[in-house]
């Protein structure tokens, strides 16, 4: 199944991630829908639904959004406050700007649908924009990057590291955790531990520049690692730094009993650390273990708050899927290359520009090199 897209033209804010975070979770993908958002990538894929929101009103947004209007490329406008009737303690620059709203008025009005979090702000939106149709998608927190105090931690860099019947009995250990008011934060690349719906309340994080994962995993709060690998030619060859990274984050760690952790714990005695057999019945009594060992009003507050993030996930997820489903069949075949040229020439006049006439500030020492590298990050 080929995943609908969204691209967000959008600032790396806090925007972004409430409105359109949870499309970052592993089973998004698995449920049909990904996203891309402008900070952090140029390229756009074929049959991409374009969303844009009033925050990112610079010369890009208004660039595109008119190659959108002029070449019939159905878009996304989200709204999520009254920014048109916004009250005098209110410091946002929708108060400031004379003809903020009648700007953004013709934009607003040419989407192909609204999107907002509210029934009674889309009640609002009716009332003051003559729009083609709003849809309700909610807010939500996106995975990964809450502090999970007291949290099991599991993390890799190219996949999780168990499959077949494994993965099956160990994602159900997981589940049952969580179920049980544990919560589960999971690190870096492991698409295979998530099959549906059910595994939104896994906390999943994307991966990191290394520097910044042991940063995360040191702040985190996490209480327990987790370190599942298969007992093969390829796993024996590895060492054993995931048990180290853990062990230094002051974690109780569960390991697989093979060859590196078992060489590790030989060699380097740590009270912390403790083997398993890669059985179901071994990894099971770890989980009961790490159950147990959780106070029982902790894990109550942490049924509620895991029931609740993995609810509004999977309300704003499913929201964007029915929005991405409905407007997919308008997209023209070619929208996504006049886009993607559009948006690269402009980065790219940018990037000319900043080498030709550097800003006034720019330190003399600085290279062409360093000033292309700087613009490409472009604040917009």
């Amino acid at each position: 199944m080929t995943a609908m897209r969204l691209f967000f033209v959008m600032f790396d804010s806090p925007f972004f991630w409430v409105r359109a975070g949870a499309l970052r979770h592993p089973v998004a993908a698995k449920l049909g829908i990904e996203a891309d958002a402008i900070f952090e990538t140029s390229h756009i894929e074929p049959n991409t639904l374009p969303v844009f929101n009033r925050f990112s009103r610079n010369r890009i947004f208004r660039t595109l959004l008119r190659l959108c209007r002029a070449r019939d490329i159905p878009y996304v406008f989200d709204i999520d406050d009254l920014f048109w009737n916004l009250p005098e303690h209110s410091t946002d620059e929708a108060r400031s700007i004379p003809g903020y709203t009648a700007e953004l008025k013709p934009f607003i009005e040419g989407a192909a649908l609204v999107t907002t979090t509210t029934q009674h702000l889309a009640r609002e939106i009716e009332a003051a924009f003559k729009t083609r149709g709003i849809r309700i998608i909610p807010s939500a927190l996106p995975p990964g990057l809450e502090n999970p105090a007291g949290a099991c931690c599991i993390a890799n860099t190219d996949n999780f590291k168990l499959s077949g019947p494994d993965l099956d009995w160990f994602s159900e250990g997981l589940r049952t955790m969580s179920g049980a008011g544990v919560p589960i934060h999971v690190l870096g690349e492991n698409v295979s531990l998530f099959a549906g719906e059910q595994d939104l309340i896994l906390r999943a994080a994307p991966r990191l520049p290394y520097h910044e994962y042991l940063s995360h995993i040191c702040r985190g709060g996490y209480r327990f690692g987790l370190i599942p690998v298969s007992d093969d030619d390829y796993s024996r060859c590895k060492s054993a730094i995931k048990a180290i990274e853990f062990l230094d984050a002051g974690m109780r760690v569960f390991a697989s009993d093979i060859a590196p952790y078992r060489d590790f714990a030989r060699d380097y005695p740590h009270p912390d650390l403790e083997l398993v057999a890669n059985t179901e019945p071994a990894w099971a009594r770890v989980f009961d273990s790490i159950v147990k060992a959780t106070p029982t009003e902790q894990r109550e507050r942490g049924k509620k708050t895991l029931a609740l993030e993995s609810l509004t996930r999977e309300r704003q997820i499913s929201g964007w899927l029915s929005v991405g489903k409905e407007l997919a069949p308008l997209v023209p075949r070619t929208a996504h290359r006049h886009l993607q040229n559009r948006l690269r020439w402009m980065q790219s006049m940018r990037r000319l520009k900043h080498v030709i006439a550097p800003p006034v500030n720019a330190p003399a020492c600085t290279g062409s090199a360093e000033r292309i590298k700087s613009a490409t990050r472009y604040a917009m």
